[in-house]
This record gives structure tokens, sequence and C-alpha cells, in this order.
């Protein structure tokens, strides 16, 4: 018989209802569960209110940790941000993690890549000694479905994810520390007066139409890679305000622009019409 060696084992599967092939399979795993030599941990659901609503059998509980595995999804149906706890109740991924010192109650999730990034291996190679035990020696494993069918997949800025893998991202969010840090109200309105200013001189000291779009174009492209750049640093810029400001700056100050120019037209034309041709006026 292999021996695997884990540092703990995660299983992302409902235990809710007694198995279909009778109370012996639930004994004869609760025993499995029981002669485990690493830590195991099975998921639950809670309510808004925190109170569990779906939890494994009693043949599983006093045997096994919990952790729930609700997660929590913004406005546009993506994943981006995770609880550590609720009531005493903690999340799945934090407790495989241990209880990681130093975790914020809410944090967003550094994704380490799209679906498949973390090393995934059929259950059943496993069990056919396919899969070397050194490759599972003191490793956080999480054993879970995959194959769409099941529906347990999670929309993420990098497409649908299976649950499972969600879960492995909170984790390895956990384990580096590799957490998002967003900027105070002041830094927020410091850095859209930068991008109207930025506005405001382009289109102040333009006298050509093509500088000024290169000049507006230029310092849209600046906008966006330092957003980027701050992000791969972990520091989230409220793009979408920045953007939408730079917008209206753009707009208003172009439209002030068209209104003077047209307000000194006009009084050059009613000053010099009774002096000059209609063609030199125009010019």
């Amino acid at each position: 018989e292999q021996i695997l060696h884990p540092r703990i084992v995660g299983i992302d599967v409902n235990l809710s209802e007694s198995s279909r092939l009778g109370a012996s399979d639930d004994i004869a795993f609760a025993q499995s569960l029981r002669n485990a030599t690493y830590s195991i941990v099975l998921p639950v659901s809670i309510n808004e209110r925190g109170r569990i609503v779906s939890e494994p059998i009693s043949e599983f509980k006093k045997i096994v940790t919990f952790g729930f595995v609700n997660v929590p999804v913004d406005y546009d149906g993506i994943a981006r941000h995770v609880t550590r706890s609720n009531g005493d109740t903690p999340s799945f991924a934090y407790a495989l993690a241990g209880k990681e010192s130093g975790v914020p109650e809410h944090f967003r999730v550094d994704y380490q890549g799209p679906e498949k990034t973390f090393l995934t291996v059929s259950f059943y190679d496993v069990l056919q000694k396919k899969i070397p035990a050194r490759i599972l020696e003191d490793k956080i494993i999480l054993i879970g479905s995959v194959a769409p069918s099941f529906h347990d997949t999670i929309q993420t800025p990098f497409g649908f994810m299976p649950g499972v893998e969600f879960h492995a991202n909170v984790i390895s969010t956990m384990r580096t520390a590799h957490f998002y840090r967003e900027p105070n109200f002041l830094s927020g309105l410091t850095a859209i007066m930068l991008v109207h200013a930025a506005v405001l001189g382009c289109v102040w000291v333009s006298r050509r139409f093509w500088i000024l779009g290169v000049g507006l174009a230029g310092t849209l492209v600046v906008l966006v890679a330092a957003s980027l750049i701050f992000f791969n640093f972990h520091i989230v810029v409220p793009i979408f305000y920045l953007l939408f400001g730079y917008l209206v700056c753009v707009i208003s100050m172009l439209g002030f622009q068209y209104i003077s120019e047209s307000k000194e037209k006009r009084f050059i034309r009613q000053t010099f019409q009774y002096y000059l041709s209609p063609d030199v006026i125009e010019q």
C-alpha cells in the first residue's frame, strides 16, 4: 500500500447525505478518516447569518475539521474577494491554510492564473499508485471535482474555474501574504486631480488638433499603464473612477475651448465686419 504524508487534505465534496451504498460504506469512510495521520477538512455551507445550513453527516462530524465553502461574488458575478471566517466558522481555505496569522478578515484573491494553473492529478491515478508519493509529500491537497458536468464552477477574472481550484488560489494568497491594498480616499482624490491637471495641460498648451490628440492619447496610455504597474505590486488603483474623470474632463475642456473660440470669432466678426471683407474675417 502506498503511504502518503501530505500536510493537510481538504475534501471539497458535499457529504451531507448518507451513501447510496448503505451505512457500511459511510462507516468504512469514517474509519479511513479516523486512521489518517494528517488533518482533514470537510466543507459546510452557511447562510447570510453565518449559521451552518449544510454539513457532513454525523459519522464524519466528530472526526474532521470544517470550513465553509460559500463564495461571495461582486456585482458582475465575478469572485474577487473572500472572507477569512464567519463567526466561529473558518472558511474552507483558511482552515486548510492552517489559520495563518496576519490574514485580514476580507481580502482580494491573488489569482495565480487560469484553470489548471495548479498541479492537478487524477484521484484514480493516485489509487493506482501512478503518482509518485514524493509529489504529494508535505503538500496541501485538495480533492474535488473539475468536470463541468458537476456544475461546481466559479466565475473568476480568468474565466470559469472549478471550485476546488478557486480554493487553491485563496490558500495561495493566504500563504504568500500577497494581499492587495486599496488607496484611501485622499490618495484616490489626489490621483483624480492629477489626471484632471494632465488633461487641462494638454488642452491649454496644444494649439493644433493633432498635438492635442497625441497629448490626450498619451495621457490615457500612461494612466492605464500606471494602473497595471500598481496592480502588479498589489495596489488596486480605482481605474474606473480615473477613466470616468478623464472622460468628463476631456469633454468639459474641449467644450469650454469650443465655446470660448466661438465667442472670440463672433466678437472679431462683429467688430471688423464694416472694415474688412468677409473672406479676410474668416481667415
